[in-house]
């Protein structure tokens, strides 16, 4: 059976040309896409994995720096805790005065030479103790101790009594006892007044009298290292 085309030329369909189908090409976008949808899930999928792995080690290293950070917080506690007591500890050891080298420099003192010949000194009773602390200026703590002792002078001349007594003070201010233990003011400034009285028995003038020497220290200086006044 022989088939005629009777259309015209330009009505006639074209077996060999691309014919555009709607429902292919929405099938193909689709698949296309599906593909894409897919590789892109399986990209992020691995990439969060990733990220969990790395948030887990970053979890894991903060909980080690906050484990380290506690025990230097506390170590740093314990330190200020010990700075704490070894500033008291030196702070009373500031406070402290030492009175051994005192009594022990006091002992020669009395027993040396004087610069008026020809009386000896004893001390008859010997009495310390503490007076109130004052502040001095930019707050350093003043301690202050009262030395307070009755001497007794033996004198050879009756007449020379008062020389006795100017030589005994005046010794004792240019001695090195007074200014090494940290006493202040003058030797004589607390004296009450003596009472010669002349002894046939052993042919001496004793002379007796009693002072209240006062003795300071700082206590700022041993926190600074600072070297006090040698016996204190």
């Amino acid at each position: 059976m022989i088939l005629i085309n009777l259309l015209p030329p330009e009505l006639r369909k074209r077996g060999a040309e691309f014919q555009f189908n709607p429902i292919m090409a929405g099938g193909v976008g689709g698949l296309a896409l599906c593909v894409v949808v897919l590789f892109g899930f399986l990209w992020l999928r691995g990439e969060l994995a990733t990220a969990n792995d790395i948030l887990a080690d970053k979890n894991t290293e903060l909980e080690a720096k906050t484990a380290q950070a506690k025990v230097v917080t506390e170590r740093q506690a314990l330190i200020a805790d010990f700075e704490k007591r070894r500033d008291t500890l030196f702070g009373l050891l500031g406070r402290k005065m030492y009175w051994a080298r005192t009594i022990d420099e006091f002992s020669k003192q009395i027993t040396g030479e004087w610069s008026q010949p020809g009386f000896k000194v004893s001390a008859g009773d010997l009495t310390i103790s503490d007076i109130p602390t004052e502040k001095r200026a930019g707050g350093a703590d003043e301690v202050r101790a009262s030395f307070r002792w009755r001497y007794k002078i033996v004198g050879e001349e009756n007449q020379k009594s008062g020389d006795y007594i100017n030589s005994f003070f005046k010794t004792i201010e240019k001695g090195p006892f007074w200014a090494s233990q940290g006493f202040i003011s003058k030797p004589d400034d607390r004296y009450d007044g003596d009472r010669p009285r002349w002894n046939p028995g052993i042919k001496r003038v004793i002379v007796e009298g009693g002072v209240d020497w006062q003795r300071v220290k700082l206590s700022e200086f041993m926190k600074k290292g600072v070297k006090t006044p040698r016996g204190n």
